[in-house]
């Protein structure tokens, strides 16, 4: 599947690269919103309220607040397994 490629090359390139960039972070938000709209029908932007609480705290607070600090792989596992539990 050329998504999961995607998304193992962005982790890679996180957790590699000598600086932190927000494209883990955009890529995140992508496939966060993505799930939302097809399993919830709802827009973190348009549905705020209803999109934080389905989140979680740690994926809610992640997605508002970009990081510069690099996040462990163990980090990037609890937020992707939050999102797959959406």
């Amino acid at each position: 599947d050329a998504r999961l490629s995607l998304l193992e090359r962005v982790i890679s390139q996180h957790l590699d690269s000598r600086d932190v960039t927000d494209q883990l972070h955009r890529y995140l938000s992508e496939i966060t919103e993505r799930r939302l709209v097809t399993k919830h029908g709802l827009s973190r932007v348009a549905d705020a309220g209803a999109a934080t609480d389905l989140l979680g705290p740690e994926l809610a607070g992640f997605l508002d607040h970009p990081r510069a600090a690099r996040l462990s792989l163990h980090q990037i596992d609890r937020l992707l397994t939050r999102i797959e539990a959406l």
